[in-house]
């Protein structure tokens, strides 16, 4: 009885832990080729300059030296997925396995659908690799330049396309940094231009209507407004912030704090480079900043908190919290799981940082009042509460003792919620979360 206790002590512990632990999960951190069908901390890698993860739990991995896409599977096993090793454009109606592929150097973008086709950045194209394996060129005619909007995007000019990413209608927007222009592919394949191009660099106006220096990262939330990383003239980068209605403005940077900061504002913070942007289900960004080698986290609300990096250019910190841990990353992604995938490209590796994402620095607010009754559950309902200073939007989340996830619903705090769900005699966790902090409590099934 004792150790059953126990458990449920260190249980509850590592639930609502103040740190987030990061662990290499690819690459030996030796700069080469090797090691497929091994395990991905074995094998070397050269520099990861892209990464993905689909809905099934693999992970891609993109090197522009090299000019291969990379998969490592769910039991932690890499392979190559796209590429030859040899530079060029070739191989559309084939095995990707067998195609060339000429990666841009430097940022790569790369995206997943929610189907699993995965869609890359090649020199001035856009070329899929779809469920089968088989690759095609999606967008691009091999010449530089901006025209096409308007018809098919095979038939278009592209530059050096850095980031991609889907809406929530599905279409794939691609950042063009060549052109400084963010532009649209239709899933009827026709191409538009949506931002950039203009004369002059301002926000409150009309996306389509203003210049841009375009950066290395762009992301849509679910609310449909676009992220994206863009510098200033002889200033330095922001987050810009394209809103459903098709005006532009500055979402973060601009400031004068180049480190680390814990409940500073957005607009506070000196950003010396943006190379990566994710978005979670709440609406948080989470930013990457290769040159300052930190991850902030912003909420919606605008308030950044520090979620990895110790802001030295290095390698060490497997296995400790991800603050403390020394960076030479570019691009992020989350996996299914929610854990936050780097690709710590200069260090030839990939590393994970587990959930949950805190703010203030991991350290629980105790403004946040939760029950769940009864306990122990005699019946399939079961009642929650959330008190908070001020109502804010939460997430409940059922889960079993193992981790598989049973129930999962946004709320809002200062409700009572009723939750039906029928579950068989044992120990489940019941954990509800919102931008700034997390709780947990454990309950019975008789």
């Amino acid at each position: 009885m004792v150790r059953f206790y126990f458990l449920l002590v260190l249980i509850l512990s590592s639930l609502n832990s103040s740190s987030q632990v990061i662990q290499t999960f690819a690459g030996n951190g030796s700069m080469g080729f090797g090691g497929e069908g091994g395990m991905a901390t074995d094998a070397p890698i050269e520099r990861p300059d892209a990464i993905a993860a689909d809905r099934k739990g693999n992970i891609y991995i993109a090197s522009d030296i090299n000019n291969i896409i990379q998969r490592i599977d769910t039991n932690g096993r890499i392979w190559r997925f796209a590429g030859t090793r040899i530079s060029g454009h070739s191989g559309d109606g084939g095995q990707a396995t067998a195609a060339n592929i000429a990666i841009s150097q430097g940022y790569i973008g790369m995206v997943i659908d929610s189907i699993g086709n995965l869609y890359f950045s090649e020199n001035r194209r856009i070329r899929k690799v779809d469920t089968l394996g088989f690759i095609s060129t999606i967008a691009g005619n091999g010449f530089n330049g901006v025209s096409g909007d308007g018809g098919p995007a095979t038939a278009a000019e592209l530059g050096y396309v850095t980031s991609l990413c889907f809406d929530r209608r599905g279409n794939l927007l691609l950042m063009d940094e060549l052109s400084a222009r963010i532009r649209m592919i239709s899933s009827a394949g026709i191409i538009t231009k949506i931002a950039g191009g203009g004369t002059r660099y301002a926000d409150n106006a009309r996306a389509d209507t203003v210049a841009l220096i375009c950066g290395g990262s762009m992301i849509v939330d679910e609310i449909g407004n676009i992220y994206f990383d863009a510098g200033v003239p002889m200033e330095y980068h922001r987050i810009r912030k394209i809103g459903t209605s098709g005006i532009i403005t500055t979402f973060a940077g601009g400031g004068t704090i180049f480190t680390y900061c814990n409940g500073c504002a957005a607009h506070d913070l000196r950003l010396l480079t943006v190379a990566g942007l994710v978005v979670d289900s709440s609406g948080n960004i989470y930013a990457s900043e290769s040159t300052g080698n930190l991850i902030h986290k912003i909420t919606p609300s605008g308030e950044v908190y520090h979620i990895a990096g110790s802001g030295n250019s290095g390698f060490s910190g497997d296995g400790g919290p991800a603050t403390a841990a020394d960076l030479r990353q570019t691009r992020i992604c989350f996996d299914k799981n929610g854990a936050l995938l780097l690709a710590d490209s200069d260090n030839y590796r990939c590393r994970r940082i587990t959930p949950p994402f805190l703010g203030i620095d991991g350290i629980l607010q105790k403004e946040l009042v939760f029950r769940v009754y009864p306990n122990p559950l005699t019946s399939n309902q079961i009642e929650v509460e959330l008190e908070s200073p001020v109502s804010q939007d939460a997430e409940v989340i059922i889960m079993s003792i193992t981790g598989t996830i049973l129930y999962r619903e946004r709320i809002t705090t200062n409700h009572h919620y009723s939750i039906e769900l029928e579950l068989t005699s044992g120990l489940y966790i019941v954990n509800v979360s919102t931008h700034s902090f997390r709780k947990s409590s454990i309950i019975t099934r008789e």
